[in-house]
């Protein structure tokens, strides 16, 4: 399942038809900037777009935000900050998340199937007919391949792995907390819980380094 950053059924289109008056404040930000200091020139544009702001109701103000123009321009650090993903879920009232990983013959991890889930353990939400970013199920595949991809190199280090094992994530959003349960089939798994996943993940796909914070538990099967 591989889901465009900008895909969302909430996009919307703005008319940016050039006009001359908002080209005269970028026009007059520039000269500031050549005339005194380059930094005068990104304070009066960011002036500018705080009062724009201002003006604005808040239909306008979500038009704005869901527009595909201000996507691509906070997309690399929207990508990035998953530090509040679990807060954009909440708001979609997503509690839970489910996912199955797959690997191929050669260990590569793929999505299986995603479960979302409110407060109630069913039924499941529908979520590709309800409306989330699919900014935020980008952001969510990342980080649960990456998971498992982390989990597969400790256990390549640690001896070799069972292809055909369990395999599955399951990301509590009110508690930052994933739970990670893998092993084989119906004989033996592990679970690795891993506190303030959000922090966690925001670090490492940030390309930053620093220990996870997790624990691993054996759960046999009974």
């Amino acid at each position: 399942m591989n889901i465009n950053p900008t895909d969302s059924k909430t996009l919307v289109t703005l008319d940016c038809t050039p006009d001359e008056r908002i080209e005269t404040v970028i026009r007059s930000a520039q000269k500031h900037g050549e005339d005194e200091d380059p930094d005068h020139e990104v304070g009066d544009l960011q002036d500018a777009l705080r009062a724009a702001w201002g003006c604005m109701s808040a239909q306008q103000r979500s038009d704005l935000m869901a527009s595909s123009e201000m996507i691509q321009i906070l997309e690399p650090g929207m990508l990035d900050d998953y530090s509040v993903l679990p807060a954009d879920f909440l708001r979609e009232e997503v509690l839970r998340v489910s996912v199955r990983i797959d690997r191929d013959a050669d260990g590569n991890p793929s999505i299986g199937s995603i479960g979302m889930f409110d407060d109630q353990a069913d039924p499941e939400i529908d979520w590709q007919a309800s409306g989330i970013e699919g900014r935020l199920i980008g952001m969510l595949e990342r980080a649960v391949i990456y998971i498992a991809q982390q989990t597969w190199d400790v256990l390549k280090e640690s001896g070799t792995p069972d292809f055909q094992s369990e395999n599955h994530i399951l990301w509590d959003m009110k508690t930052d907390r994933i739970h990670h349960r893998h092993g084989s089939v119906g004989v033996r798994t592990q679970t690795r819980r891993i506190d303030l996943a959000s922090q966690l993940l925001n670090r490492e796909l940030g390309g930053q380094s620093e220990a996870p914070n997790l624990q691993l538990m054996d759960s046999p099967r009974g």
